[in-house]
């Protein structure tokens, strides 16, 4: 049996010295370091009240903001033999009690006053427990089941993903692979530990014995940046150009260092591509962009690149063993990190994975160097009354080459294409259009265009919520 990815982890921090810091943690007030064997001591006290309470094989859903808390809870879930379940705590109770019923949740960890009709457990009481040694913590085979998340999609109904330590095992040894790691002696944890961006960005700086730091979460990523004085951070797009912005309006380095700290050297940009002109310019301030693919189904796992200006616009070459490839236009991935299957739910399983190939539903091309490109959501493609099929990213991506759109979303009804548009500046969206209209033919043309002053409807993750198309 092999000893899995958390026994292995584990035992790594045992070696570790006090002066071996896990977390840089930020409450607004004060920077409160946390060592590894403090950390590892933790764990091991939250794992022994699991197994106090003869718990093993338990589904145990976590609720909750980011935290050193959260951390703890979901490390001993699984050095505990339980499978940690990792729900958005912003959803309606009612989602939450349907996706806890999804995923057969047992018991519930949370920091908010939630009922969801389950047992619920205690951070103190968990603390207080007899720690449990960590030679017997849970041996878990490659194949063992040990997380479920829900999909984060900007379409479609919600699925229950199965991850095992296998799947955790494989990204993270791909991950070690790249050159980005040199740079992550202080990583900043802006994505929610809910979503998988969150979790394995975590237990990849674990495993690389580096420190996480840990501020209030995304709305205050900007505030909470000079205090953590990251040398990296994951971000989503909109949260890279409002930091362009910060940059241009703030050229004076000291200033600068004041609001975002002075030791960021590298920017991995996911969830969406980035834009062009961020990329570029992030380049000219001496700040390396990484940019890459990756889904909860592959558990974040795909591609990486990091870019130059040939390669703008790329998502990069497979990562470390990930195996990719183009299949009648779509992007197909193979590899030890793609998950098990979508819980209890084989037909929606055999629905995207054949033969150990995962169907990702985007649509790509490669080109002759073996960079991968995404070129739009199989979903998403709009098929006119002329019967001509257009990828609204594609022309989503030409629109957002104009400055004054910040944000815009493509889509599609009876009459053609339309646009939604975030601007600040109305009729000069409305220009860049018209003039992008006289360039392209008369389908693929943007017919009407709704602008408004506030943000885009987005998923908990950054990315712009989909509109059906109304064909």
């Amino acid at each position: 049996m092999d000893t899995g990815m958390m026994y292995n982890m584990l035992h790594a921090f045992t070696q570790l010295k006090e002066s071996d810091m896990a977390f840089a943690l930020w409450n607004g007030e004060e920077v409160r370091d946390v060592s590894y064997p403090v950390f590892l001591n933790d764990i091991l006290h939250a794992a022994g009240y699991f197994r106090m309470k003869n718990m093993q094989g338990e589904h145990v859903v976590l609720c909750a903001d980011n935290s050193y808390d959260w951390l703890v809870v979901f490390m001993a879930v699984l050095a505990s033999g339980n499978v940690a379940v990792l729900l958005n705590p912003a959803l309606p109770e009612e989602t939450l009690m349907e996706q806890s019923r999804l995923a057969d949740a047992t018991y519930l960890w949370t920091d908010r006053d939630f009922d969801l009709h389950l047992p619920t457990l205690s951070y103190a009481d968990m603390i207080a427990a007899e720690a449990m040694p960590v030679d017997e913590t849970a041996h878990h085979a490659q194949d063992d089941t040990v997380a479920l998340l829900g999909t984060s999609g900007t379409t479609g109904k919600s699925k229950i993903v199965e991850i095992t330590s296998g799947n955790l095992q494989g990204s993270m040894e791909n991950f070690s692979r790249l050159s980005s790691v040199r740079d992550m002696a202080r990583s900043f944890l802006v994505l929610p530990l809910y979503h998988i961006g969150g979790a394995i960005t975590a237990l990849m700086i674990f495993d690389q014995k580096k420190t996480l730091c840990v501020g209030r979460g995304m709305r205050y990523l900007l505030a909470d940046m000079p205090a953590l004085n990251p040398t990296y951070a994951s971000l989503v797009p909109a949260m890279t150009e409002t930091l362009e912005r910060i940059f241009r309006n703030t050229a004076d380095p000291e200033k600068r260092a004041r609001l975002i700290g002075h030791r960021l050297s590298r920017v991995y940009i996911g969830g969406a591509a980035p834009k062009a002109s961020t990329c570029r310019y992030f380049a000219s301030q001496g700040i390396t962009i990484d940019t890459g693919y990756g889904m909860t189904e592959t558990c974040g796992d795909g591609t990486w690149c990091e870019l130059e200006e040939s390669l703008i616009g790329t998502i990069g070459k497979p990562r470390g063993k990930m195996q990719c490839r183009i299949v009648d236009g779509e992007l197909m991935f193979k590899g030890a990190s793609v998950m098990k299957g979508y819980y209890k739910d084989p037909e929606e399983t055999a629905k995207v994975i054949t033969d150990g190939w995962l169907h990702t539903g985007d649509m790509g091309r490669v080109d002759e160097n073996g960079y991968f490109f995404v070129t739009g959501r199989k979903k998403n493609v709009i098929i006119l009354s002329n019967g001509e099929n257009v990828n609204p990213e594609e022309i989503e991506a030409s629109l957002g080459k104009c400055p004054d759109i910040l944000e815009c979303l493509v889509y599609g009804d009876e009459k053609g294409i339309r646009a939604d548009v975030y601007t600040e500046n109305e009729e000069a969206a409305r220009q860049f259009i018209r003039q992008y209209n006289m360039t392209v033919p008369m389908y693929r043309q943007v017919y009407k265009v709704e602008c408004q002053t506030e943000p885009l409807e987005k998923t908990p993750t950054g990315k712009i919520k989909r509109k059906e198309n109304k064909l």
